[in-house]
């Protein structure tokens, strides 16, 4: 399984450090596309019809991708996995950053996002879903994270996307 997830990180990352413009779409994909994702998200909820469904949805929403979040960083620091460019000298990323790389915490909080979306609102459903995995996609191409660290994000972020919502309307 290793050798798989550093051959799909390999293929993935040598679209990096080629082309300007795509290195920049990539950038952009792997961390600008985020606040992006996040001021569209807070729009649609201050725009919401009914202000007070609104606020209860954002929280249960909300919460799903913190609670995602901090899952994933009590993941790194317990599995304190490394990531590509601290392992491969010749990986040189297109941004640095810290701590371990598994689980995907980026990945984790929008996937979180769009399956507990998926309980009010299926179209944001999808259209987060899929931001979770261009996101995650984006972050190996960039050179900051291994495939498996992707994969291990959505998971968790799906859990999490599922049990937030169910739990806050079986106890609500």
């Amino acid at each position: 399984m290793e050798s798989l997830n550093e051959s799909i990180f390999f293929w993935l990352h040598d679209f990096a450090g080629r082309i300007v413009w795509l290195d920049w779409t990539i950038n952009f994909l792997a961390s600008d596309l985020i606040l992006i994702l996040s001021f569209v998200l807070a729009v649609f909820f201050v725009a919401h019809r009914n202000k007070h469904k609104g606020f209860e949805e954002f929280g249960v929403v909300f919460s799903s991708g913190a609670i995602a979040v901090i899952i994933a960083g009590i993941l790194k620091f317990l599995f304190n996995t490394p990531r590509p460019f601290t392992v491969f000298v010749e990986s040189v990323p297109l941004f640095y950053t810290g701590l371990g790389a598994f689980p995907s915490g980026h990945t984790a909080f929008f996937m979180a996002l769009g399956v507990s979306f998926h309980t009010y609102h299926k179209s944001l459903a999808y259209f987060f879903i899929i931001s979770a995995l261009v996101i995650g996609t984006s972050r190996v191409i960039a050179g900051v994270h291994f495939p498996l660290d992707i994969v291990g994000g959505a998971l968790l972020g799906a859990f999490v996307g599922f049990l937030v919502p169910l739990l806050y309307n079986r106890f609500k």
